[in-house]
């Protein structure tokens, strides 16, 4: 019998990308309501910048995409002309193939605790014939940060029990710098690691 499966080296999360952009639009999609100019227009920057690191990602890594909406939710919204967050799903997906793990709708179970949506994703990699490596690293980004993207990452590394914490890409991540003003990554990264409650299972640069 021919061995299927392929070793993986390296995790990439992708966590609630769109984020933004959805916030900026939903009043326009669903209350015919304006829309946050400034924030759209970040949101659209994040989308794209991710586009361009996908490109970057490795034949022994994969990507799980953790969506902030449904299909069904998605598809609304490009009926109504606001298809960003969707169609950067399906270039995701044509770069990367079956190497893009995309689960949508995981908002509440990542902030929840987040062990069934990453139980469903990696159960999808293990179908896929995907197999980690044992000093496996990872590495997380998306919206927000110091919120969704660290805590996501802690989780997903606990489950799994990497031997090495994930590294958290702020650069990748959304620009908190662009919307609410000045933004100091050494503060942000003493301010999420120290302390009772601060996090174990990440890193940063």
């Amino acid at each position: 019998m021919i061995n299927m499966t392929k070793q993986i080296n390296k995790v990439n999360f992708l966590i609630h990308p769109g984020w933004f952009y959805e916030y900026a639009v939903q009043d326009a999609v669903h209350y015919e309501g304006s829309i946050d100019e400034q924030v759209r227009e970040a949101g659209e920057k994040m989308l794209d910048s991710y586009l361009k690191h996908v490109k970057s990602i490795g034949e022994d890594e994969i990507l799980f995409v953790f969506a902030t909406s449904s299909v069904e939710s998605m598809l609304n919204m490009k009926d109504e002309g606001f298809g960003k967050s969707l169609d950067t799903l399906r270039e995701i997906k044509g770069q990367l193939g079956r190497r893009a793990i995309i689960i949508t709708d995981p908002l509440i179970e990542i902030s929840s605790g987040g062990e069934n949506v990453y139980k469903k994703a990696r159960q999808m990699a293990l179908a896929r014939g995907f197999e980690f490596g044992k000093d496996v690293t990872s590495e997380a980004f998306g919206e927000q940060l110091g919120n969704c993207v660290e805590n996501g990452a802690e989780k997903f590394n606990e489950i799994e029990g990497f031997s090495i914490k994930t590294l958290i890409r702020p650069e990748l991540s959304d620009a908190p710098h662009e919307l609410f003003g000045e933004y100091d990554p050494k503060a942000h990264e003493k301010e999420m690691l120290e302390g009772e409650d601060g996090l174990k299972r990440v890193r940063y640069n």
